[in-house]
């Protein structure tokens, strides 16, 4: 994986949305599409929130203490579970719906993922003697 990959993820990921939000509300579920949205932007907090705190712990030109990140990932699970208990009481959001916009990002970074291997794999095969591509 690259630098850029996390920046591509966010990019697919909005690409991704705005398809399954437009055949939701295509669909005239527009509960489903909210909730699709809200699990989404949950889905892309956490994953800007990973990517800032290995940037800050394992970069070495980052700033920021050691102890102050650990408080704010520490803080961060509490406010998750009061968010998720909000989400899971007030009624608003269509729960599968909002559990699959969680797991919309996980999915497109596991198919990235994926991609790269496969492109990997094919390059290496084409670059020994006797490989062929496929192209």
């Amino acid at each position: 994986m690259d630098e850029g990959f996390i920046g591509r993820t966010y990019r697919t990921s909005a690409g991704v949305l705005l398809l399954v939000v437009l055949f939701t509300t295509g669909l005239g579920a527009f509960r489903v599409a909210w909730s699709i949205v809200a699990g989404a932007a949950l889905g892309l907090l956490v994953l800007r929130g990973f990517d800032w705190a290995v940037r800050a712990l394992f970069v070495p030109e980052r700033t920021a203490t050691k102890g102050t990140i650990a408080k704010l990932l520490i803080l961060k699970l509490p406010a998750m579970a009061l968010l998720l208990y909000l989400v899971v009481n007030s009624g608003w959001f269509h729960l599968p719906a909002f559990a699959g916009g969680v797991a919309l990002i996980q999915a497109v970074i596991l198919l990235k993922a994926f991609g790269i291997y496969l492109m990997e794999r094919e390059e290496e095969r084409c670059s020994q003697p006797g490989g062929t591509s496929a192209r």
